[in-house]
């Protein structure tokens, strides 16, 4: 920003001499610095390299209880391997968009749902044995789940952009609970932890949140 030493003002447009008193302008980085309207805010890569060992953390034991599983409980069928390599693609798909301040959140919902229907077709089209409702797409919401809390944490200022899609996925937990329910689930654990662990995660945000889960909802839901 450009001042007049003389008449005390500043000048926004790009001339050179004060339009009052023709002097020739100064430029004031003091004074911009004062005028600035929003802060500079800067990436804690710090704290995001912490995070993401922890989240590296939680991927790789998830995918070694599902390899146990399906190592326990083979038919035939290495089904974990299909669960890993979409686990791994979720886990860069959360590391490259943080980095780059991409909205998530959404895309982790619709890949969620994207990847539940496509290990459903091809546990169908391999000769349908069961490994994608009762082991698959319970997997992968409940690593949708901490994917969203993973995200709260580092960008804790603008929770409550991620607290709507944390409630779909915590209403999604309960989809392998209903096939369950229907007898299309006979191996029923790995969907009761999923459902139980999204509504703990749910209540903690609810209560850690405070009034400000109650003044988002009112906003999100008011007619």
């Amino acid at each position: 920003m450009k001042r007049c030493r003389r008449c005390q003002v500043n000048i926004l447009d790009e001339t050179h001499t004060c339009p009052l008193c023709r002097r020739v302008l100064e430029y004031d980085e003091m004074n911009e610095e004062s005028t600035r309207m929003y802060p500079n805010v800067e990436f804690d890569i710090g704290k995001y390299n912490k995070i993401k060992r922890i989240f590296l953390f939680i991927l790789t034991v998830v995918s070694v209880v599902l390899g146990f599983i399906n190592y326990i409980t083979y038919s035939g069928v290495i089904w974990s391997l299909i669960a890993v390599v979409g686990i791994i693609y979720f886990g860069v798909t959360v590391t490259y968009s943080i980095m780059n301040n991409a909205n998530l959140a959404s895309k982790i919902l619709v890949q969620t749902i994207g990847a539940g229907i496509l290990v459903v077709v091809i546990d169908n089209v391999t000769g349908y044995i069961g490994w994608s409702v009762n082991y698959a797409v319970p997997a992968m919401i409940l690593f949708a789940n901490l994917a969203i809390v993973l995200l709260m944490i580092v960008n804790p200022m603008n929770w409550q952009s991620y607290f709507m899609y944390q409630i779909a996925i915590t209403i999604f937990s309960f989809i392998p609970l209903i096939l369950f329910w229907v007898k299309l689930i006979d191996r029923p654990f790995l969907a009761i932890l999923t459902s139980g662990i999204s509504i703990l995660i749910l209540i903690g945000t609810i209560v850690f949140g405070d009034r400000s889960v109650k003044n988002e909802l009112i906003r999100r839901f008011n007619t």
